[in-house]
């Protein structure tokens, strides 16, 4: 059972999308990649996920035998369990708590020295350019309508609202961080770092 405590993670995707409709793990890493796009999750995290959720019952496969590049191969196909669908519901129905941040660079700025500083200077300036191809492509190639008629559209459009802006959140920190570095750094090649 999914408590208030246990985090979303690619297993409860996979299994939001095997009670959609049943698939084959390469149709589940195909509409992952449709329905949330830039989250990066590969087929190995699919696959993993399915064994997972296999183990503890929560989806069953049945395998069918059929031909790939002309040798065979087993393609199992997922459907969730009724266990799985009220782990699912129970997991949808628990409080959800914002996810602390934990981006590497962070980890680096914390712990790292003064030396350190230019490095970590023009690792924001990376980090704020891939931020900002992200928020190019996502408010440029992502043509969504702004009064969606279904459900699935509308929490399309809320995600997509919601990448939008984390981007420009991140965006504005990296330009803040990127500033206070700047200022030890400079005290720091004068002789006055504290």
């Amino acid at each position: 059972m999914a408590g208030p405590t246990e985090a979303m993670s690619i297993r409860h995707v996979v299994l939001g999308l095997v009670i959609e409709r049943p698939s084959y793990g390469y149709q589940l890493t195909q509409r992952l990649a449709d329905r949330c796009p830039g989250w990066e999750w590969g087929g190995t995290g699919v696959y993993s996920a399915l064994d997972t959720l296999e183990r503890r019952e929560h989806v069953r496969a049945s395998g069918e035998m059929g031909t790939q590049t002309g040798r065979a191969v087993s393609r199992r196909m997922y459907e969730a369990t009724p266990k799985g669908q009220d782990f699912f519901r129970d997991w949808l129905l628990s409080p959800s708590r914002p996810a602390p941040v934990r981006q590497e660079l962070d980890l680096k700025i914390k712990f790292s020295g003064p030396e350190i500083l230019p490095t970590l200077i023009d690792q924001t300036w990376g980090q704020e350019r891939y931020c900002m191809e992200q928020l190019s492509e996502l408010t440029n190639t992502q043509v969504l309508p702004s009064h969606p008629d279904t459900w699935p559209a509308a929490a399309a459009l809320l995600q997509r609202n919601a990448a939008i802006k984390m981007l420009e959140t991140r965006i504005e920190w990296l330009q803040e961080a990127r500033s206070v570095m700047r200022v030890f750094h400079e005290r720091h090649a004068g002789g006055r770092f504290a």
